[in-house]
């Protein structure tokens, strides 16, 4: 049995009978995350999950107590969030240094973190067919429920990156972007081409990750909710207003499907 599971992400345990904790303990042994899914009446083995867990055997140890067979989808989610971490590869616009980090994070979740430079951005800008930025841009336009401040060139512009940073990710296999764009890229990206927002959002929408200022932790974060929920969320600088019991995001890069790409979008400004 050990050799079986030297190479899975995680273990479902579907349990059907009486009399299994020795089984159940031998897998755990394995070190591996494992979930174990009980139907009422399939045995009173549960009674003892509570307290496995809370030994070191059972410390990678889940359990859920259910007749709702749709909860099956709900015990392998750890497991798809583990592979999709291992699968995942951000590219990291900056010129800082971030070596130490990217090792850590391989060797731990087997994601890979590659530096792009600013070079290969802008030629891949230069690479988009004018046309389909135009049509891009006119898509996000008309859209958006207002155009506040920005000209028609600088969305052109912005929507001429997000298309560049669709095609990197497809030339390096990679699912997420992150630019430095408040640190070593807002001169020579931000204030001198054009902004990356409607990129990062655009590749949240597809299911992929936009992720600003290269914030690697949360590129992290976001990429293990996407396989646990399907589902981006929001890196902002957060304030709170307690007359009206809000908490404002004011920025800084969030998606307009918050419930995934299969799910419906929000309304939008463009500023």
């Amino acid at each position: 049995l050990k050799s079986r599971l030297e190479d899975v992400d995680g273990i479902l345990v579907i349990h059907l009978t009486m009399r299994t904790g020795r089984t159940l303990q031998e897998i755990l042994k394995s070190q591996k995350p494992t979930t174990v899914f009980a139907i009422p009446y399939s045995g009173h083995g549960w009674t003892g999950f509570g307290s496995l867990r809370k030994q070191e055997l059972g410390a990678k140890l889940e359990c859920i107590l259910t007749s709702d067979y749709k909860q099956l989808a709900v015990a392998i989610r750890p497991f798809r969030a583990i592979h999709h971490l291992r699968e995942a590869r951000i590219l990291n616009l900056t010129t800082r240094s971030f070596a130490g980090y990217a090792d850590n994070i391989k060797s731990k979740f087997g994601t890979e973190i590659k530096k792009i430079e600013l070079k290969r951005v802008l030629d891949a800008c230069d690479a988009v067919d004018d046309s389909q930025a135009q049509a891009e841009a006119e898509r996000w336009t008309k859209g958006a429920v207002k155009v506040v401040e920005p000209s028609r060139e600088e969305i052109f512009k912005s929507c001429k990156l997000a298309l560049a940073f669709e095609k990197l990710l497809d030339e390096e296999d990679a699912t997420v972007v992150t630019a430095d764009c408040y640190g070593s890229m807002h001169r020579p990206l931000c204030q001198s081409y054009a902004y990356p927002c409607i990129g990062f959002i655009r590749l949240n929408n597809m299911g992929l990750g936009g992720i600003c200022e290269s914030d690697l932790q949360s590129a992290m974060t976001h990429i293990l909710y996407q396989g646990l929920v399907g589902k981006p969320g929001f890196i902002s600088d957060p304030t709170v207003d307690a007359s009206n019991n809000s908490i404002i995001l004011a920025h800084c890069m969030g998606t307009t499907k918050m419930d995934g790409p299969d799910g419906p979008a929000a309304p939008y400004k463009l500023r």
